[in-house]
């Protein structure tokens, strides 16, 4: 391979391709030790149209080696030359004869047939050696065979064609994508729609803040004071000087829900044991809700500290059991409707000045009919 395939390595050490320029071309003009590729491909089912150039004065590197059979060269002795290049067209696989007569004036030589014609040599020794190269005549074959330009139409259309079927998926997935967008913005928008529907009712009720103002009367959401799943909860404090809880809903889908929930439900009812919302605020995609300030935080602060000296005595243990047996009490018969809290826990016990108990967070709370007494959930 010093000259690549089809290359000639001529005597001085430098490499050209065989003359013929219609059937070979070198690989790189500026490297021409790179190879000389064909031109036109040689294909079996149009073998009435191979015919041989001739190199004379070039043989093959292994031309001289003494091998009966090896994986790419079969080789004969005594053979006339035409008989040689007539066994070469009849194999499909041999691309190439490679010749030299015996002595002087002799009508007979050997010959080696290539399955794979790597480097040629440029033979200046005397001995007529000639090397017979099998070209497919792309011309008679134009209608027989795909050419290298034939191929290259192919490529193109195979381009053609997976850029289309490309195109038609990227088409096909941009309509299920604005699908799913349109389902989602539309469902967000009738829950959005709901709670237009509140508005009205809850101005004569509830403050509504704007998200600057919170974020002024919040110092920029810096005082945290826990996190769950729902968001997060920080504190306040009005122009007033009274402190504030102020709860921001984090995520997507169930945000909406939740907002309308505690609006409908803690901004409509009012009980000594059920946390009081003040005010609200809606704006673009944030979601929040304020709170009266609970001195005392949660219960599970208390119930679970350490240090039990600092803990809840029994009997306030026992005030605060019956201030939410109160509270769920009103819940469930004394309101305008029955209302199910489904998350009691002592996360959302909050505790005021006076370590009275009331409940929060009812984002998850259901609403149900006066004259049921049951709910079943999915």
């Amino acid at each position: 391979m010093v000259c690549g395939r089809y290359g000639i390595c001529t005597s001085n050490g430098q490499c050209s391709c065989p003359p013929e320029e219609n059937f070979f071309r070198p690989f790189n003009d500026r490297k021409k030790d790179l190879g000389c590729p064909q031109m036109t491909s040689i294909y079996c089912n149009s073998s009435q149209y191979h015919s041989f150039i001739e190199l004379r004065n070039t043989s093959y590197f292994a031309f001289e080696f003494n091998h009966e059979l090896t994986s790419n060269i079969l080789r004969f002795d005594g053979k006339k030359l035409e008989d040689c290049k007539r066994e070469c067209l009849r194999n499909c696989s041999c691309k190439a004869v490679v010749f030299s007569y015996d002595s002087d004036g002799a009508r007979s030589g050997s010959c080696v047939l290539l399955n794979e014609v790597f480097s040629l040599v440029g033979n200046e020794d005397g001995m007529d050696k000639r090397v017979f190269l099998k070209v497919q005549n792309s011309s008679k074959a134009h209608n027989q065979a795909p050419t290298t330009s034939g191929g290259k139409k192919s490529r193109f259309h195979i381009v053609i064609i997976g850029s289309t079927l490309a195109a038609f998926f990227g088409i096909i997935l941009s309509i299920a994508a604005c699908f799913v967008l349109f389902k989602r913005t539309t469902h967000e928008s009738s829950k959005a729609g709901d709670f237009l529907d509140l508005e009205p009712i809850l101005r004569g009720m509830l403050t509504r803040f704007s998200y600057n103002e919170l974020k002024i009367i919040t110092e920029d959401f810096s005082r945290k004071l826990r996190e769950g799943g729902f968001g997060s909860v920080y504190e306040g404090t009005l122009s007033n000087s009274t402190k504030i809880v102020v709860k921001h809903l984090d995520g997507l889908g169930h945000v909406m829900e939740s907002f309308l929930t505690e609006v409908n439900i803690v901004g409509g009812i009012h009980h000594v044991n059920l946390i009081k919302l003040t005010g609200y605020c809606a704006n673009k995609s944030h979601r929040l809700l304020i709170y009266e300030h609970m001195v005392n935080g949660s219960m599970d602060m208390w119930i679970y500290h350490k240090n039990q000296d600092n803990g809840l005595t029994w009997h306030t243990r026992q005030r605060i059991i019956s201030d939410i047996a109160k509270g769920l009490a009103y819940l469930h018969d004394d309101s305008n409707q029955k209302i199910f809290h489904l998350d009691i826990k002592p996360q959302n016990i909050l505790l005021d000045q006076n370590v009275n108990a009331k409940i929060s967070d009812f984002g998850l709370s259901k609403l149900i009919e006066k004259d049921k007494s049951k709910i079943v959930l999915g």
